[in-house]
């Protein structure tokens, strides 16, 4: 039992560690002072947090982030699959 206990922890460890390696690669890579992000980082800068939090777009997407969708001017993904699910089934039953 305890054997098994241990595989699976190192099993949950081994998909933890492959999904958050690559984020903490970019994000890393993030803070590099040259012209294209690469890794390892030349230098240390800011610059392309700068840039975000300098052009609008990025910023109308990062507020928009911050909305809860009940207050969206787009339909919730709740309502979106209720009207889209008859749609499918009709399309569906006619095979």
């Amino acid at each position: 039992m305890k054997g098994g206990r241990l595989l699976l922890g190192t099993a949950v460890a081994s998909v933890y560690v492959f999904l958050m390696l690559p984020i903490a690669i970019v994000v890393i890579a993030s803070f590099n002072s040259g012209k294209y992000l690469k890794f390892p980082p030349d230098g240390f800068s800011l610059r392309w947090y700068a840039n975000f939090f300098r052009l609008q777009p990025f910023m109308d997407a990062l507020a928009l982030s911050f909305v809860p969708p009940s207050r969206r001017r787009s339909p919730s993904p709740r309502r979106s699959t209720t009207c889209a699910t008859p749609g499918a089934g009709a399309r569906r039953s006619a095979w």
